[in-house]
């Protein structure tokens, strides 16, 4: 069975049109963003819902340019790439974000700890290097899937990943 694909190109006219937009939710479709590389929207979203959207390999430059947002979703997009070093300080102030389900490669920064993010998925990437202390603010966390290089004991964040397991199972139990 094929599914119907779509195309999706920013135009002047569309970019100018949604200037005010502050929700762009294009997820669970099978809509096919073609975007040039050298692409700065003009406008900035506060959430940003990309799930199961076709982005092509190269991880979207794009996002870079959106510095409010505090919800991201780009994850089953098909991203075959290195997290490029800007992502992570663009994002730092996110509370939710979902990257899972692509094949992004790369390291997690060591300034993780002082991150927003409440929910965070990188769960089936091909992420690799140490684990840094996890964030703060972190309820829920998935890194499944994931074969980071280095061992999650000797670390402040294996005392937090059980701990949050713990209180899941006990919310679990009570509810």
């Amino acid at each position: 069975m094929q599914q119907n694909k779509r195309k999706v190109a920013p135009n002047a006219s569309i970019g100018s049109s949604i200037l005010l937009y502050k929700k762009l939710d294009l997820s669970s479709n099978s809509l096919e963003l073609v975007v040039d590389t050298d692409w700065i929207p003009p406008f900035s979203l506060k959430v940003a819902l990309l799930a199961s959207c076709q982005m092509g390999h190269l991880f979207p430059a794009w996002l870079q340019w959106q510095l409010e947002i505090t919800k991201l979703d780009i994850s089953s997009t098909t991203l075959m790439d290195k997290i490029p070093d800007w992502f992570w300080d663009t994002f730092s102030h996110t509370i939710y974000m979902d990257i899972s389900d692509n094949q992004l490669s790369g390291s997690l920064p060591a300034h993780l700890i002082d991150m927003a993010f409440v929910e965070l998925n990188m769960s089936s990437n091909l992420l690799t290097g140490p684990i840094p202390p996890l964030p703060r603010n972190i309820t829920v966390l998935d890194m499944s899937k994931i074969h980071f290089q280095d061992k999650l004991y000797n670390s402040d964040s294996l005392i937090i990943v059980l701990f949050l397991f713990f209180v899941i199972i006990l919310l679990n139990i009570h509810l």
